[in-house]
């Protein structure tokens, strides 16, 4: 199993130009769009999951990774301080994170699409430069 961080990385994808590949892509997600609006919707759905325990997680985190830091003198005020920031920091990570997830899974649905697009895009330029 092979994790790619772009869809330019994909074998498929790698040799074409990059306006030719933003090209194959759009179609391809709306190919899985037709087909599966589950998968094209996943790293949104993924992303907006992440939200709550991400917010969780960064609110139980951060007081314990700095304990009793504080630039104000109300000890409670800098605590609910730290839990906002730990709040907001672990919902942006784990958000992310999961988005990603769902991007992969994603990329593993439309490949398929992949190669049929780009004969369909690239038949008709090789059908000019024969003639």
């Amino acid at each position: 199993m092979k994790i790619y961080f772009a869809d330019s990385k994909l074998p498929e994808l790698r040799e074409l130009p990059r306006a030719t590949r933003l090209l194959v892509v759009r179609r391809a997600l709306a190919r899985l769009h037709e087909r599966s609006k589950f998968y094209y919707w996943l790293p949104t759905i993924l992303c907006a999951v992440g939200v709550f325990p991400g917010s969780i997680a960064g609110s139980l985190l951060m007081p314990s990774l700095f304990p009793k830091r504080s630039t104000l003198d109300a000890e409670h005020m800098s605590n609910s301080l730290m839990v906002s920031m730990g709040s907001m920091v672990g919902m942006v990570i784990v958000s992310l994170a999961l988005g990603y997830v769902g991007q992969e899974f994603q990329r593993r649905k439309f490949r398929p699409f992949l190669t049929d697009i780009i004969g369909q895009i690239l038949k008709p330029s090789e059908e000019l430069n024969s003639r």
